[in-house]
């Protein structure tokens, strides 16, 4: 549904369980559940019809056969720290070395360290995510935390799996 300022929002039917994803997140998850209520699922689903290119189909929950959560490594960011690892210490050690003459000049350098040392520890900290999935009788939606708000999505997540055992649907990971 749009509203007057032209941005998609939810308007679901029922108790709110989870809000997954929040409207400035919509144009880059489009294919995946941005809400749950105890009545619906709403999904962005891409349109080609609509200026903004994607709109929010509202499925039954009561179709839902089966919920599946799970944590996932992003490993992807372990293989970015790794190579910013490498890289400063490549830096360091031409310095180091004097392969690298250190002069006023190289003071860059140095400060490419510091932000390659300060990225790689950030991916590092950074690796897990939710990942849930609704088994509806014709597809099968999608939601993946980015790894970077693991914590701050735990809570919405938690409350989908939590509603997904309660009504004896919850599936075990594979």
């Amino acid at each position: 549904m749009d509203n007057p300022t032209g941005k998609t929002t939810v308007n679901i039917e029922g108790e709110v369980i989870a809000i997954l994803l929040d409207q400035d997140e919509y144009p880059a998850n489009v294919g995946n559940v941005a809400a749950i209520s105890d009545r619906q699922i709403a999904y962005l689903k891409r349109d080609h019809d609509e200026l903004i290119g994607y709109r929010l189909d509202y499925l039954d929950i009561g179709d839902c056969v089966s919920i599946e959560y799970h944590q996932e490594e992003a490993w992807y960011r372990k293989i970015l720290a790794g190579l910013f690892f490498l890289a400063a210490l490549a830096v360091a050690v031409s310095l180091a070395t004097g392969m690298i003459p250190f002069t006023n000049e190289t003071q860059a350098l140095i400060i490419v360290i510091i932000a390659l040392v300060t990225f790689a520890i950030r991916f590092t900290t950074s690796t897990h995510r939710h990942y849930i999935s609704f088994e509806m009788p014709d597809q099968v939606l999608h939601w993946r935390s980015p790894a970077i708000d693991f914590k701050s999505k735990a809570a919405d997540a938690h409350a989908v799996r939590d509603y997904a055992r309660e009504r004896g649907i919850l599936r075990a990971a594979a």
